[in-house]
């Protein structure tokens, strides 16, 4: 099979959307609207708020976390005197 020059060419011409500036501007617009509430829009990004209610919680995860230690070192004292 050889290749024929003029179906190449053909497709070379196929008529464009000139209008390609509201297609980018649309495309700016639904961009910008993900950026600023990627919810509902489900593009594995989160809002700030999300962060912030993550960073809490790890904080208050983190708080939990000392004290359970702290009464972990206690009941190990104690078990360690009544052993002795």
């Amino acid at each position: 099979m050889s290749k024929d020059p003029y179906k190449k060419l053909d497709k070379l011409s196929i008529p464009r959307d000139v209008d390609r500036h509201t297609k980018l501007n649309k495309r700016i617009d639904d961009i910008a609207k993900v950026i600023k509430d990627p919810e509902p829009w489900g593009v594995n990004l989160s809002s700030r708020n999300r962060v912030d209610d993550l960073e809490k919680q790890i904080i208050e995860m983190e708080e939990q976390i000392k004290r359970l230690n702290g009464r972990i070192d206690g009941l190990n004292y104690l078990i360690k005197q009544l052993i002795k």
